[in-house]
């Protein structure tokens, strides 16, 4: 039997959030985006910087897409070099997979 109550979830130390670490990963790479280019993209129905590099860590620890391919799609879709990409996916690594755990949801019938 499939269980589909399963969630992926940053457990990360008390002090700190998720988008502060997104945007510190943004930052380090020269690609941070202001609020106003996120409601910008957001109202457009665009993906924003944060969701790109959310999902990316979604699916390096799901290992849904090889390493090399993640690092492709990375560069694309931020409008950035390779090389940029990798250091994104090494700081992912470093700073979210870590503290990212998959955890079982009680459905309405338990």
């Amino acid at each position: 039997m499939i269980n589909n109550n399963r969630r992926v979830i940053f457990d990360l130390p008390e002090d700190i959030i998720i988008p502060d670490v997104i945007y510190e990963i943004l930052k380090n790479n020269g690609l941070e985006e202001d609020l106003k280019d996120y409601i910008s993209k957001k109202t457009r129905g665009e993906e924003t910087r944060f969701i790109i590099i959310r999902d990316a860590a979604l699916a390096l620890f799901k290992k849904r897409v090889p390493e090399e391919k993640l690092v492709e799609l990375l560069a694309k879709h931020l409008e950035t070099s390779k090389e940029v990409a990798q250091k994104i996916i090494e700081e992912i690594k470093q700073k979210l997979i870590p503290y990212t755990k998959e955890i079982e949801v009680p459905s309405e019938n338990q």
